[in-house]
């Protein structure tokens, strides 16, 4: 979506109102401020989506990987590993 500079402060602003809102009450929020504009109540929504979101790069690899390592998780060939698959281990401790 190929938004002006006044719809990204509109989303901008959105967004930041929208935070402010417990998580049960952000859409009836959105469903408000966007009155009907279903274009920019996507953005404001991607946009939270992605605040929310699980990203792996914000922490040292050690703090994801070292649970992995602890629990011996087992990944047998054929497992799906997220757009991968285990073909066969490389290696064992």
């Amino acid at each position: 979506m190929a938004l002006s500079p006044d719809q990204w402060a509109t989303v901008e602003r959105l967004y930041h109102a929208a935070l402010a809102q417990p998580i049960d009450a952000r859409a009836a929020f959105l469903a408000d401020a966007c009155a009907g504009d279903e274009a920019l109540r996507r953005e404001v929504e991607s946009l939270l989506s992605q605040d929310s979101a699980v990203v792996l790069l914000d922490r040292p690899v050690w703090a994801t990987a070292a649970p992995l390592l602890r629990e011996g998780v087992d990944l047998p060939p054929g497992t799906a590993l997220g757009p991968y698959r285990i073909d066969s281990p490389l290696g064992a401790r």
